[in-house]
C-alpha cells in the first residue's frame, strides 16, 4: 500500500472535483475533472470518457510538480476522502488562489447484477 508522505494517508484512487472557490468566496463548478492517483503520480482527466489525460503531475510534500519537477501548485489532504488543490490564477483581473475540492470516489456496493445495471 502506498501512502502520501505528507501525513501518511493512502491517496491512491480516483478523486472527482466537486466545486471550486473562484477566488471571490463563491463556489462554482467548472466542469468534469478527475484525478487518478497512483504512487504519488497524478493523472488528470477533463473528459468523462477518461480516454486522454490532460496532464500528469507528481505529489511531493504538499506540492504538485510538473513534468520538469517544478512546483506548479499546492495541495492539502483535508481528510482521507477530501483533497484541496490550490491553483494561482486571476479573478476579475486580480490575483487569486482557486481552491478546488476533490473527493474520493468509492466503488458502488449493490446487490444488482451487471445485466440489471445496464438496463
Amino acid at each position: 500500500m502506498i501512502f502520501n508522505s505528507v501525513i501518511g494517508q493512502n491517496t491512491n484512487g480516483k478523486w472527482i472535483l466537486k466545486d471550486v472557490d473562484l477566488g471571490n468566496e463563491k463556489k462554482g463548478y467548472p466542469g468534469f475533472q478527475l484525478l487518478e492517483i497512483n504512487n504519488d503520480n497524478v493523472d488528470i482527466y477533463t473528459d468523462f470518457s477518461l480516454k486522454e489525460k490532460a496532464t500528469t503531475l507528481k505529489m511531493n510534500n504538499g506540492d504538485f510538480l510538473n513534468h520538469n519537477n517544478e512546483r506548479s501548485s499546492k495541495y492539502e489532504i483535508v481528510n482521507e476522502n477530501h483533497i484541496k488543490w490550490f491553483i494561482n490564477g486571476k479573478s476579475n483581473d486580480k490575483d487569486a488562489v482557486f481552491e478546488c475540492d476533490f473527493y474520493r470516489l468509492e466503488p458502488t456496493i449493490t446487490t444488482l447484477k451487471k445485466e440489471d445495471i445496464k438496463k
